[in-house]
């Protein structure tokens, strides 16, 4: 749904990362680096357990950016700080 629409997005914060299916890894690295959203499902899924998991994933650099940081930017209009 997500691929063929663009207001769908998918929200990976229901499972645990180390539990994404690998079709999921590959559609964040791939075709679908603009379609996902980080999310942590705090409390359930510490935060920083979550990043970890996600830092195991190996995904590229662009892709992980995006899933971050990103997309959260673009999809709801926010502003990046002057960090970048």
């Amino acid at each position: 749904m997500s691929w063929k629409h663009d207001n769908v997005y998918i929200g990976c914060d229901a499972h645990s990362p180390k539990y994404w299916p690998e079709s999921v890894v590959h559609y964040i690295n791939t075709f679908g680096r603009d379609k996902v959203i980080f999310g942590t499902d705090f409390p359930v899924l510490d935060f920083v357990r979550t990043r970890r998991e996600i830092d195991a994933l190996d995904l590229r650099t662009e892709p992980k950016r995006k899933l971050l940081r990103d997309n959260v930017i673009r999809i709801y209009g926010l502003e990046a700080d002057a960090t970048g």
